[in-house]
C-alpha cells in the first residue's frame, strides 16, 4: 500500500521523521528507517527543509533582510523530488512528505517532529570532520542537542 499526503493533515500513525537533502549520504538512512517503520507499524513523513537564505540589501544596512526571489520555485522543485522519491519506495509503509522553508534548519526539523509526535526523527550523517566539520557545522549534531524526539542516526560506513 502506498499513500502520499502533502498537506498538513494530521496522520493517524505514529510516524518517523525522516529527514532528507537529497544527498548520497542522505539516503543510507531510507531503506534501514524503511524497515523499523515497517516492524514497529508507523508511517514515515519523509521531510526536507529548504534553507532560507536571507541577505542585508546593498547599501542599505539598516533594511530587513530580504530572501531569495526563486524560494517558490525551490519549495515546488523540492515537493517534486520528494513525490517521486516517496513513490521510488518498495515498501507497504504509509508515506507522507512535506517540505518547509526556514532560516533555521535545525528548529525546523526538531519542532516539525514535536508537532507530529513523531515516534522519533531519522537522518543520516554527513561524517564531516575537521576544518569542514567547524565551518559547515552538523544538522544532525544540532537535531540530537536540540529534539526532545528521540533521534536515530546513520553514520557513514566505514
Amino acid at each position: 500500500m502506498f499513500f502520499l499526503c502533502t498537506d498538513k493533515e494530521v496522520h493517524m500513525k505514529k510516524t518517523i521523521v525522516l529527514t532528507t537533502d537529497f544527498s548520497d549520504e542522505a539516503g543510507r538512512a531510507f531503506a534501514p528507517t524503511l524497515e523499523l517503520a515497517k516492524k514497529l507499524d508507523l508511517s514515515v513523513t519523509l521531510l526536507h527543509v529548504v534553507p532560507e537564505i536571507q541577505a542585508i540589501p546593498h547599501g542599505a544596512p539598516l533594511a530587513p533582510p530580504i530572501g531569495a526571489p526563486d524560494l517558490n520555485l525551490e519549495l515546488e522543485g523540492a515537493k517534486g523530488k520528494l513525490h517521486k522519491l516517496a513513490e521510488s519506495f518498495d515498501t507497504d509503509v504509509s508515506i507522507y512528505h512535506e517540505v518547509l522553508s526556514d532560516v533555521d534548519l535545525v528548529s525546523s526539523i526538531v519542532e516539525f517532529a514535536a508537532e507530529k509526535d513523531a515516534a522519533f526523527i531519522a537522518l543520516s550523517t554527513h561524517g564531516r570532520t575537521g576544518l569542514r566539520h567547524l565551518i559547515l557545522g552538523s544538522v544532525a549534531e544540532q537535531v540530537l542537542r536540540h529534539a526532545k524526539t528521540p533521534v536515530v542516526t546513520f553514520p557513514p560506513s566505514q
